[in-house]
């Protein structure tokens, strides 16, 4: 009925047939997809170990979240347990909103004013989706025909005061000349097909170790270009992997790095776009980078409602006072001494 009215109303304005076929195509996308979103993925018990179990109704929350019931266990849930929203007390419509900023760029302070709530509650509220995002994205990996390199920025304290050191202003440059520990290394791995892989493991140059562990993340039986750098060879040949060291007078129409160093310009351009970021949460926004660059053929609208059938195809149970203490990149404050 719903459609048969936007129809009606379409049938108005000046657009063709082809035209009301596609609006109504997409609106019958977002009424689907939201029909899913309301519909609860629950794969086992939270309190007890049935799989598939069979549940019932059982009230709600406070905050007006369905409950359900197992039968096996006779205890209670939340529909949402393991989701983005679960314990949260802001509404699935704030956290799509936060969502998009998010992928948008935003600052913190403009999406604290949108949804009404203190702009740390919107700093909690991305660095759970950021989380999210980046255990979903851990064990991803690229294949086919890949090119690697590393793409180095400088290390970053921003949001925490250190003792000592001086506050840096955007645009600085490296104190020395020279990959040294203040340059975080972030390794990447691009696909020609536009799939993409971004990890920090350290600063300064990636080791033999980092190297064997960033090519677990390229499929068996690809064929692989990169530089001078020889740490991921012995890794890749175990892999059944080809790979082609080049030199920038060497590049072909064929064999050249010019997609990953695309993928460089893209991160270093959303860095900027984010005012810089801070250096403990750099693997959280590793992840973000891989959906925006994974998704960057998408408008905004597409990107959301994608990114947020993954989110639910995931149960994690991360609360908001392990953002500061769980899988945070650690680096000596030292390195700001050089």
């Amino acid at each position: 009925m719903e459609i048969q009215n936007i129809a009606a109303n379409l049938s108005n304005i000046k657009l063709d047939q082809f035209q009301i076929e596609q609006i109504l195509d997409m609106v019958e996308e977002y009424i689907e997809a939201n029909e899913t979103a309301s519909t609860p993925i629950i794969e086992h018990c939270p309190k007890c170990p049935e799989k598939h179990p069979k549940m019932i109704k059982a009230g709600h929350t406070k905050s007006g979240k369905q409950m359900y019931r197992c039968k096996s266990c006779n205890k209670r849930f939340v529909a949402d347990t393991g989701q983005l929203t679960f314990y949260s007390h802001q509404s699935l419509s704030k956290w799509k909103v936060v969502l998009k900023d998010t992928l948008n760029g935003l600052a913190l302070r403009e999406t604290a004013f949108k949804i009404g709530v203190h702009y740390v509650t919107v700093f909690r509220m991305r660095h759970k989706l950021l989380h999210f995002i980046e255990m979903i994205l851990a064990n991803d990996s690229v294949g086919d025909v890949a090119e690697i390199d590393e793409k180095y920025i400088l290390a970053s304290h921003k949001g925490t005061k250190l003792e000592g050191v001086d506050p840096r202003k955007h645009g600085s440059i490296a104190p020395k000349p020279g990959i040294t520990d203040i340059l975080v290394c972030i390794m990447t791995v691009v696909s020609r097909g536009g799939n993409t892989f971004i990890h920090t493991y350290n600063t300064g140059r990636p080791t033999d170790v980092n190297g064997y562990e960033f090519c677990q993340h390229i499929d068996k039986e690809s064929y692989c270009f990169t530089d001078g750098i020889n740490i991921y060879d012995w890794s890749l040949k175990k892999r059944n992997c080809g790979v082609k060291h080049l030199k920038l007078d060497e590049y072909t129409k064929t064999d050249h790095l010019n997609t990953v160093n695309g993928l460089h310009s893209f991160i270093e351009s959303e860095i900027i776009y984010y005012r810089n970021i801070s250096t403990k949460y750099i693997n959280r926004y590793n992840s973000l980078f891989m959906i925006q660059y994974n998704f960057r053929k998408l408008n905004i609208s597409e990107k959301v409602t994608k990114l947020l059938g993954m989110l639910r195809q995931h149960q994690q149970y991360f609360y908001i006072r392990q953002l500061s203490k769980e899988r945070i990149f650690k680096f000596s404050n030292s390195i700001f001494d050089l």
